[in-house]
């Protein structure tokens, strides 16, 4: 019995070596077929996942508008006195595209001026400006300007009016310049190089 089994084993070796290369599964997969499935999977491993955009979130303009009223107010009560105020009236996000996100915000900035011709869109315009540059310097002001400005946001336009009395001037800058220009991270000149002005 025991040179039976072992006469077996060895018709079993025998059998495997001549079978050789053209090895054929029993499941009846060729080894061609069998490499394009392997290079198949490891394709698809390879192949990016679409990334889906994360929802903005819907952005709670007033806080923004309190916080940089905040910085304005009382910085040159002098200057508010003698020439004009300004304050921020409003803030508006602005969708577009498709998928639909917010691409662009709009801040109203109203100066209130006993003589007209102390108000004027520059000035209005660099006073925001500083209340964004004081505002970054604090910690948890930046954290809720970051935390309402929907990432998607690429463009500020700031609308300078008089009180009552419509637009007097209309800057757009971008918003990447914006931060880095309030976190001490871009010169005013560099800043300056990306403003564009429209009546």
């Amino acid at each position: 019995m025991k040179y039976l089994i072992g006469a077996l084993v060895f018709v079993c070796l025998i059998l495997l070596n001549s079978c050789g290369n053209g090895y054929v599964p029993i499941t009846g997969i060729t080894e061609g077929v069998g490499t394009q499935v392997a290079q198949t999977q490891t394709a698809s491993a390879w192949t990016a996942t679409p990334i889906t955009p994360t929802p903005t979130p819907v952005p709670n303009e007033v806080q923004i508008v309190n916080i940089l009223n905040n910085n304005i107010r009382n910085t040159d009560k002098l200057a508010e006195l003698v020439e004009a105020e300004y304050y921020v009236a409003r803030i508006d996000m602005v969708r577009s595209g498709n998928p639909n996100y917010f691409i662009a915000m709009r801040i109203y900035v109203v100066c209130e001026s006993m003589i007209r011709r102390t108000c004027t869109p520059e000035r209005g315009f660099v006073i925001l400006m500083h209340a964004f540059e004081s505002a970054y310097g604090k910690d948890k002001q930046r954290e809720i300007i970051t935390s309402q400005v929907p990432q998607t946001i690429q463009n500020l336009d700031v609308i300078i009016e008089l009180a009552h009395s419509g637009s007097i001037g209309t800057f757009s800058v971008g918003w990447n310049n914006v931060k880095s220009y309030a976190s001490g991270n871009l010169s005013p000149e560099q800043l300056d190089h990306g403003i564009f002005t429209r009546p």
